[in-house]
């Protein structure tokens, strides 16, 4: 990917690195299986994550992108409907909170962060930031 200078942008931070830990893995077993790829959206992919939250489960977005390729094949018929499919989920349902909140309430938290309300800490063991930034640059 970086020989062709592609450089992928989506709410799927796994796949925006570019550069995949297990590529050369994962290419020997698209070759091995006869394996296909799809390409499919951030709008896809969030969809999708829903759809697996429905369920029970949760996931990265990433992940949700294995789904949203399955109906893609399916919706190709590439795939049967009669046929055995595993989509892996891994990552953490939390992983990219942003996104998930803004498929859902429509609220860019990104773009609010800084007009959110800063008060004062009130739990007794609560972590606040300000202590931890003054402990490290002390250090």
């Amino acid at each position: 990917m970086d020989e062709s200078d592609y450089h992928a942008h989506t709410i799927a931070s796994a796949i925006e690195i570019s550069r995949p830990v297990n590529l050369p893995k994962s290419l020997r077993a698209i070759d091995a299986m006869n394996g296909v790829v799809r390409e499919v959206t951030d709008d896809e992919i969030l969809e999708h994550r829903a759809m697996v939250a429905r369920w029970g489960f949760g996931c990265e977005p990433a992940s949700a992108a294995t789904v949203a390729g399955l109906r893609k094949l399916l919706d190709e018929q590439v795939i049967s409907i009669d046929e055995d499919v595993v989509c892996i989920l891994t990552g953490h349902e939390l992983k990219d909170p942003n996104a998930t909140v803004k498929y859902h309430t429509g609220v860019d938290m990104k773009s609010v962060q800084d007009l959110a309300p800063k008060g004062r800490t009130h739990g007794k063991l609560s972590n606040r930031p300000w202590l931890w930034k003054m402990i490290w640059i002390r250090s």
